[in-house]
């Protein structure tokens, strides 16, 4: 039941995997019902490898979290040895996660030599607690550009036990 309205956040994460700027993670059934609306989120001069990352650890799970009318910038870039940059990651065990009317974009891209992924909304990435009826919808992705990128793209949905996914009314573009 956590709100987060109408802010601007910046992060300056260095290391870890699927951190961010906002990291909502549950093992003990009490991480339901959050929202992100109307915010920001970027790095602040040192990186972000996620704009906001979800993880719902088994048996526990994550329900009705919504993610929505929020800008996700410059997410992932940490010169040299960047090598991912997700805007919103759905790492596992969430049921309900509606992500909408957000924008995900880069102003300033990535130069590094180290391989690179810049992808807006990456749902279920190696999940083995199962993500159930996600609906992503009316999101603009767009200019997710890096110099030497390996892999860009606007929705990824993969890995293991995602059910009941909802990709509608997205627009994807300049990647």
């Amino acid at each position: 039941n956590n709100r987060i309205i109408n802010c601007t956040l910046k992060a300056n994460v260095t290391a870890g995997n699927a951190v961010g700027v906002i990291w909502f993670v549950d093992d003990t059934f009490n991480g339901d019902n959050n929202v992100v609306d109307n915010c920001n989120l970027t790095q602040n001069g040192g990186g972000a490898y996620c704009g906001i990352a979800l993880r719902g650890l088994a048996p526990a799970t994550m329900t009705n979290d919504t993610i929505r009318n929020s800008r996700f910038y410059d997410i992932g870039y940490l010169g040299a040895t960047s090598f991912l940059g997700y805007g919103i990651r759905n790492v596992e065990g969430t049921i309900g996660l509606v992500v909408e009317n957000n924008e995900f974009y880069t102003v300033v891209p990535y130069v590094g030599s180290a391989a690179f992924q810049s992808v807006g909304i990456v749902i279920g990435s190696g999940a083995t607690n199962p993500i159930t009826g996600t609906i992503v919808r009316n999101n603009l992705i767009h200019d997710l550009n890096a110099v030497t990128a390996n892999f860009i793209a606007g929705v990824n949905v993969g890995g293991f036990n995602v059910n009941g996914m909802v990709v509608e009314g997205n627009t994807i573009r300049d990647l």
